[in-house]
């Protein structure tokens, strides 16, 4: 599968998603810039809230480009989007 139709613009919300998740295990900890975030737990509750939110949008956006782009039939694409559903 390839996709493409829309420019693998789920790509980038994964990649926001990856780094997020990055950053939210590292809280406390200073970054190579020696900048540290330190955040409250209700914080880092919601932030943890987006992170898997925009995993889930990620995944939703990738079977919507597939379909699009020739590489899935529309009874795998619902099949998908449904076990998606479930994860949230």
């Amino acid at each position: 599968m390839s996709g493409g139709h829309f420019g693998y613009v789920h790509s980038r919300v994964s990649s926001f998603a990856e780094d997020l998740e990055r950053d939210i295990a590292n809280n406390g900890v200073p970054n190579s810039d020696g900048d540290t975030y330190d955040y409250s737990p209700a914080v880092i509750d919601a932030l943890t809230s987006i992170q898997a939110q925009a995993e889930k949008m990620a995944r939703l956006m990738k079977a919507a480009d597939y379909l699009y782009s020739g590489d899935t039939s529309e009874e795998f694409f619902l099949k998908d989007i449904l076990e998606i559903e479930k994860t949230l």
